[in-house]
Parts: structure tokens; C-alpha cells; sequence
């Protein structure tokens, strides 16, 4: 489990927290995004952690979906206390105290019901009535790497007309589904989302192992830090 690096910093991303080249303040996937996000929604994108890939870390988020059990348990232990520690911060951005925790949907077509992500989460007593399925995946519906496409998902609108929105992601690589789902949410009448991933994908092969993020992101975790 990797620290997040502040968003201050030169060699992070302005926008997802991700690592940069130098002299850039936005990485690729962010650059392409952005061309058609709203403004407004990148100060809204707060990764909990970043996971190295390959780091048993990473491996703990991809096993929580095919075996369960204690990755399961870590994510929803992870999440619990991260909210908890952080719900003044997420009020701020989201204009008041949050009304609803959902997660980005299954694009595979997988019902809410049977996702992992929101059956790790109800182990989490703090979280367990909390969670609900306020977007869907529209069915056979498409959405490429860097797009921005909200109508590849359906929001419910009795549910999030109005409502403060926190919405989970397991693993950010390029943003595009979380984004997405999160302008759909906008588009149904939510007040404010904010997007929670629990962590970053970081590939080092890419950046390079002396790239500062790196160094940065094997820091000592602390849940009590706020990368924004």
C-alpha cells in the first residue's frame, strides 16, 4: 500500500494525482479527459492510496474479486476508516454531509447485487446501510480508454436528485468509467459527487524507478493524510 503524493508537488498530476513527466502538470490519460470533463469534477477525484504494479498491494485488489475473504475484509476496513477520517474534507467538496455511497458499476454487465466492490464494502458495519446502486452500465454500451461518457451510464434520478454522492472505485488506471459514471450522476441531478478511489495504479516500468512519484509513493501509509 503506497501513500498518495500531494498534489502540490511538481511531478503529480494537477488533476488525478498520478505521476507526470517533467515540466507537464497533467499526465496523458488526464490530458485527453479533460478536453471534455467538466472543469470542476477533476478537484473532485481523491485517491485513498496508490498500488504499484506489480506490489502485493495491487495483487490484494485484483484477488477481491475472484477469491474474497481477507481482501475483501482489508478494502472494506480500508474504506470504513478512510471516510470516517475524512468525512469534514468530503462535506467541503461536496457542499454538506455525503447522502449517498455508491461505486462506478460493472461495464461486464454484472447486477449491483452481485459486484464485489459494494459486497466488500457491507462488511464494514460503519458503511453496511450506506451503500446503495444509485448508477448502472447501459448494456452493450461502449466507452474507450480516455473518453469522458456519461451516456454509457444510467442514473437513477429518484435516488440522486439532489444528493451529495461519494463514489468508489476499486482501481483508477485512466479514469475514463469513473469520470463517466460520475458526470452521468451530474446529469441525473445529483448536487455533488465526489470520486473515492481506493487506489491509484502506478506502473514503475513506465516512470521509471528513480521518478520522484515513486520514491514519493513508498512512503509509510497514513489514512489520517488528505492528498488534496
Amino acid at each position: 500500500m503506497g501513500s498518495v503524493p500531494h498534489s502540490s508537488s511538481d511531478f503529480v498530476c494537477k488533476l488525478c494525482l498520478g505521476p507526470v513527466s517533467d515540466f507537464f502538470t497533467h499526465c496523458y490519460g488526464c490530458n485527453k479527459l479533460s478536453e471534455t470533463a467538466p472543469a470542476g469534477l477533476w478537484r473532485h477525484v481523491v485517491p485513498m492510496t496508490t498500488a504499484l504494479n506489480p506490489s502485493s498491494w495491487y495483487s490484494r485488489l485484483v484477488a477481491y474479486k475472484t477469491v474474497g475473504g481477507e481482501s475483501m475484509l482489508v478494502l472494506a476496513a480500508l474504506t470504513s476508516v478512510y471516510l470516517t477520517a475524512h468525512r469534514s474534507h468530503l462535506s467541503s467538496l461536496l457542499g454538506g454531509n455525503p447522502s449517498v455511497i455508491t461505486v462506478v458499476p460493472s461495464t461486464r454487465g454484472r447486477p449491483f447485487e452481485q459486484h464485489p466492490l459494494p459486497r466488500a464494502l457491507r462488511l464494514a458495519t460503519a458503511l453496511r446501510d450506506h451503500v446503495i446502486r444509485a448508477v448502472s452500465f447501459v448494456p452493450n454500451a461502449t466507452i474507450g480508454r480516455q473518453e469522458y461518457k456519461p451516456s454509457v451510464f444510467r442514473a437513477d434520478k429518484d435516488t440522486v436528485a439532489g444528493g451529495r454522492i461519494v463514489l468508489i472505485e476499486d482501481t483508477w488506471v485512466s479514469g475514463s468509467k469513473a469520470l463517466s459514471a460520475a458526470g452521468a450522476l451530474l446529469e441525473a441531478g445529483a448536487a455533488a459527487v465526489v470520486v473515492v478511489p481506493i487506489a491509484r495504479e502506478i506502473r514503475p516500468g513506465f516512470w521509471g524507478a528513480d521518478h520522484p512519484y515513486l520514491q514519493s509513493s513508498r512512503s509509510p501509509y497514513d489514512v489520517n493524510f488528505w492528498p488534496r
